[in-house]
């Protein structure tokens, strides 16, 4: 498993990626807002950025106001769009993964909808995954399929699971946030054992069990050990991402991350760089 920096809430990528060149040579570009903030330029400063530094990308699609199963006929074309754009630019830059959000139904909503706007529901998002899938296939880029946190309908192993068949594609996977978990009293490890070999990429942060708060690892009430134990008996060998709020909150949870990962079989393990064991 390798660790890797999220620029969470900054829309200028190069820059949050440089901030954080000292400490890792793994970053997750995201875009919290309902739109790619990358310019031609910034895609230029990226790419000579991970060419240089020897780089991992991971992106994080649009989501903020987006839901890709929508009703609203033009909201789920110009999600769709945005999430087909993700997809570009992710190969454009030689990312491994694309993050993406499956239907944004609250919970109480979706126990709400009669059965026939369920499947209707259930329809469209399947129509958006098979259409993003197909390109991912084109383009030579994974789809991460992300748990939701509790007020979310999409947050457990049965929903993301109904996806992932439904659409059978080498190209999509899972993407396991632990805080999402956490929120939704879904013990993380649980579902990185339930969701097996197709758990490509993992976002870590903290909470205190009652909403998404997006705080350091330890610094909630997460069973990080667990959590850990898991991704090393599955065999887990992706991108560890930390989605905490701010660069000085990532690398407080990287380092509690490192004395955890310090315990396991060296193989499995996460040797700390010259930057964390200093900074311990």
């Amino acid at each position: 498993m390798r660790l890797s920096l999220s620029t969470v809430r900054r829309s200028d990528w190069p820059a949050a990626v440089r901030a954080g060149l000292p400490h890792s040579r793994a970053f997750e570009l995201a875009c919290p807002d309902p739109a790619l903030p990358a310019s031609p330029a910034d895609l230029r400063n990226l790419a000579r950025l991970k060419s240089t530094h020897g780089l991992s990308y991971s992106l994080h699609a649009p989501f903020r106001r987006l839901d890709v199963a929508a009703a609203d006929r033009a909201l789920r074309r110009e999600s769709c769009r945005l999430y087909h754009a993700a997809l570009e630019v992710a190969a454009t830059l030689g990312a491994e993964l694309v993050v993406m959000h499956p239907a944004l139904v609250g919970t109480l909503a979706w126990q709400a909808l009669p059965e026939g706007e369920r499947r209707a529901l259930r329809s469209r998002e399947l129509e958006s995954f098979h259409h993003f899938a197909e390109r991912a296939g084109r383009l030579r880029v994974r789809i991460g399929l992300e748990n939701m946190p509790g007020f979310r309908a999409a947050r457990d192993t049965r929903w993301l699971r109904a996806v992932h068949d439904a659409v059978d594609s080498p190209w999509l996977g899972y993407t396991v946030d632990v805080g999402h978990a956490h929120s939704s009293g879904i013990p993380a490890a649980l579902l990185v054992r339930e969701l097996g070999p197709r758990v490509w990429h993992v976002h870590v942060h903290d909470n205190s069990g009652q909403g998404d708060e997006h705080r350091a690892v330890g610094e909630g009430s997460v069973d990080w050990v667990s959590l850990v134990r898991a991704l090393a008996e599955t065999g887990f060998a992706g991108l560890v991402t930390d989605e905490a709020l701010g660069l000085d909150a990532q690398l407080r949870g990287r380092r509690r991350l490192g004395r955890i990962l310090a315990g396991l079989p060296r193989p499995l393990g996460q040797i700390p760089s010259p930057a964390e064991k200093r900074a311990e």
